[in-house]
């Protein structure tokens, strides 16, 4: 009897996680923070600052791909899974 209403309340928990696993979620959209706004907050930022390019710090377990020639320790990484840890910028 014991066991009957310990493996009921299991699966209860069980279908109960299925359901909010399966519901769908909206994200909240993404502020656009700066329209409208009269002032530039970036007018102050010299040239050489407003490039898109920024050094990043990296950490994947991705399988390699090829070598970047031409640009030392550069690789490109697949979609497989290796069996160790890289790390770059």
């Amino acid at each position: 009897m014991v066991y009957r209403l310990i493996r009921c309340l299991l699966m209860s928990c069980l279908v109960m996680l299925l359901v909010a696993g399966c519901s769908g979620r909206q994200l909240v959209d993404t502020p656009i923070l700066y329209i409208g706004v009269p002032d530039n907050p970036f007018a102050d930022v010299p040239t050489s600052g407003q490039t898109p390019h920024i050094s990043l710090i990296f950490g994947t377990d991705r399988t390699v791909s090829e070598q970047v020639s031409g640009e030392g320790d550069s690789a490109e990484y697949g979609v497989g899974r290796a069996r160790s840890l890289a790390v770059g910028t």
